[in-house]
């Protein structure tokens, strides 16, 4: 397929358990609109006409709303008198009121057709030669792209201050995209090594709701480290350094990264 003047190949995916889930939400949908369409069909039997076009109309106005429903119109009438109390004989002042009501079924033909598409979706690839990479293969490596592009989200948000560097000269800013490039290596390795030790360690770490994990992103667990800093104190022209506001998680967090890390913030394994 072409498309943009660019040579494609297109896959149609489905998958099973985005099809449950789409189904799901396909049959709220569904019972929410019924809900919604009886009650504005309620309503609209509850207004006089001053003839049948009218009413027709605004019956028209509720079906443009809906998606799944189909509704079958009843036309009523009602004569009133102009005046009030019982009419005289050879009164005749009077008027024809219009009301009309709505039942509601479902449209079988066009939910089946909506649930049809339910998971399913197009993967393309400017790919042609599937020796390179055949049909089998372009599911898993778009999923991978998922990584990739949370490690450049996390170098976009602020944690990383790309907004408060003003570059002008090419060769700073690709000097700049390569040290961001190396820090999201580290941080991407770091994240995997932390993920794997709570896995064989069968640990976890609360995240930000508090509840227990083996899954932290790095950006979190460096949350977890505010305020630990080196502290200085010169007593009788002596300097002693040490690491401050360790607590109990984050030197447990020190110890999935060996005695390398341990040294650096001078955390024993025993004291965890």
């Amino acid at each position: 397929m072409k498309r943009y003047n660019i040579e494609q190949r297109w896959l149609l995916v489905y998958s099973k358990q985005a099809f449950e889930r789409e189904t799901k939400t396909l049959k709220r949908n569904i019972t929410s609109e019924q809900t919604e369409l009886e009650k504005a069909l309620w309503h609209l039997s509850k207004q006089a006409f001053a003839c049948e076009q009218d009413a027709r109309k605004a019956g028209k106005l509720i079906l443009k709303k809906i998606k799944f429903h189909q509704v079958e119109w009843k036309i009523s009438t009602i004569t009133k008198h102009e005046n009030k109390g019982r009419p005289k004989k050879d009164a005749k002042d009077s008027k024809i009121e219009y009301f009309i009501t709505g039942i509601t079924t479902k449209d079988e033909t066009r939910i089946e057709l909506r649930r049809r598409t339910k998971g399913r979706f197009i993967l393309a690839t400017n790919e042609l030669d599937e020796q390179k990479i055949s049909d089998a293969e372009i599911l898993p490596e778009y999923k991978g792209q998922s990584k990739t592009e949370s490690g450049f989200r996390f170098i976009k948000n602020n944690a990383m201050e790309v907004s408060s560097i003003f570059l002008k000269k090419s060769s700073r800013i690709e000097a700049l995209m390569m040290i961001m490039t190396l820090c999201l290596m580290v941080y991407s390795l770091a994240q995997h090594h932390l993920r794997e030790a709570l896995k064989i360690h069968n640990e976890t770490v609360p995240d930000q709701r508090k509840k227990p994990t083996q899954n932290p992103t790095m950006a979190w667990v460096c949350r977890l480290f505010n305020g630990v800093g080196v502290v200085s104190i010169n007593i009788s022209s002596v300097t002693q350094t040490g690491v401050a506001n360790l607590t109990v998680l984050t030197q447990r967090i020190i110890s999935y990264f060996g005695p390398k890390a341990e040294f650096i913030y001078e955390v024993s394994s025993t004291q965890i």
